[in-house]
C-alpha cells in the first residue's frame, strides 16, 4: 500500500503557465496527516483505498500515489 510520508509533495493539479500545484504532508498519525496547502494547513482522516491511501480537502482528491518526484 502507497502511504503518505512527511516532507513528501503530492501534486493536485496543473496550471497552464505555472505547473503543477501541489501539497506537502506535514505531520501524520495511522488515522491523520496534517498537510500544507498555499498558506493553510489542515489535519485530514485518512481514508485506506486498497492500495493507496487518500484524504479529502474540499473539492480535492489527494492521493498518495501521485507523489512528485523531484
Amino acid at each position: 500500500m502507497k502511504k503518505f510520508e512527511v516532507g513528501k509533495k503530492y501534486i493536485i493539479g496543473h496550471v497552464e503557465f505555472v505547473g503543477d500545484v501541489t501539497v506537502e504532508v506535514i505531520s501524520r498519525t495511522e488515522k491523520f496527516v496534517t498537510i500544507k496547502k498555499f498558506r493553510e494547513t489542515k489535519r485530514l482522516k485518512i481514508k485506506d483505498w486498497g492500495n493507496r491511501e487518500v484524504v479529502f480537502w474540499g473539492d480535492d482528491t489527494i492521493d498518495a500515489l501521485d507523489e512528485k518526484i523531484a
